[in-house]
């Protein structure tokens, strides 16, 4: 059962990428699907600055306000925030990025660790002159990479959101609890996934466990500043719907987190965006003074 922990977390993100959806001749029974008919916005022009040697790339909207930094989940880019980021940007400096071996960005030089991505993340957004403090929004693994930058950039953080996020104790209760549910979940979505993984998601999934264990160790901070969005209709069989769901709770009880229920699947950035933007708002008065301009170009 080692060997499977996180498989599930990969398989999200595979789907809300896409990767699973070109060619499979079916859909997996994770899929979220856009509630919207809405298309969704066109991504600002990309601001590349060079981090470890190789481009980053960042997408900036607003004008001047708080900085707001979008991080997707596992297989995902800018394009996972492109009906939530126009929705923000009315009332801050919004950012999305590409993770070093996603979209735009280049091959990173080293492995796909939880503190690797912070540690590139924040030299990106410093080398963009996207200023501090920042409120941290991340989905499904993505709440995982902005726990880790949070502990380790306190003074860094106004807030956080975390969009239906990836909790690390989910995998160890449901090998234990559920073996049976949690194998047939995998080897269902298993047998045509892995060939459509992309090079990028591999490389994240090899450091899952290094990195989903770094999240377990991260102090949380912000408290009182903390908005988890709990997926109601994720998109598990019971009882993995129930232990994540129950997952979830408890790490909002030992944060100080105000949990919120969502009526939505998984990929709630794209089924009910309106949700995210409405977390957010909830923490602007912590944001009060702390806007800054918006760049619109890279700076070495």
């Amino acid at each position: 059962m080692k060997a499977s922990l996180g498989c599930l977390t990969f398989l999200l993100g595979l789907i809300g990428s896409g990767e699973l959806r070109a060619g499979s001749g079916r859909e997996p029974p994770t899929i979220a699907r856009p509630s919207s008919s809405a298309p969704a916005a066109v991504a600002p022009a990309p601001i590349s600055v060079t981090v470890d040697g190789v481009p980053m790339a960042f997408y900036a909207s607003g004008s001047r306000g708080p900085t707001i930094v979008l991080e997707a989940g596992s297989g995902g880019d800018h394009h996972s925030w492109l009906r939530v980021q126009p929705r923000l940007a009315a009332i801050g400096c919004v950012v999305s990025y590409d993770r070093l071996d996603y979209g735009a960005s280049g091959r990173s030089p080293r492995p796909r660790t939880a503190v690797i991505i912070a540690e590139q993340l924040r030299d990106g957004l410093t080398r963009a002159g996207f200023r501090p403090p920042y409120l941290l929004v991340g989905h499904s693994y993505g709440g995982a990479l902005i726990r880790v930058f949070a502990a380790r950039y306190p003074d860094d953080i106004v807030g956080l959101v975390l969009v239906d996020p990836a909790q690390e104790g989910f995998y160890l209760r449901a090998g234990a609890e559920a073996p049976g549910a949690y194998l047939a979940q995998l080897e269902e979505d298993l047998a045509f996934a892995d060939a459509r993984a992309s090079e990028a998601l591999r490389r994240e999934y090899l450091a899952y466990e290094t990195s989903m264990a770094q999240a377990r160790q991260a102090r949380p901070v912000a408290e009182g500043r903390i908005v988890l969005l709990s997926a109601t209709q994720m998109e598990l069989a019971e009882p993995l719907r129930a232990i994540w769901l129950d997952e979830q709770a408890a790490w909002a009880a030992r944060a100080g987190a105000r949990l919120i229920r969502v009526n939505s699947g998984h990929d709630i950035p794209r089924r009910r965006p309106e949700a995210v933007v409405e977390a957010v708002r909830s923490l602007m008065p912590a944001a009060a003074g702390a806007a800054s301009p918006c760049p619109t170009h890279p700076r070495s």
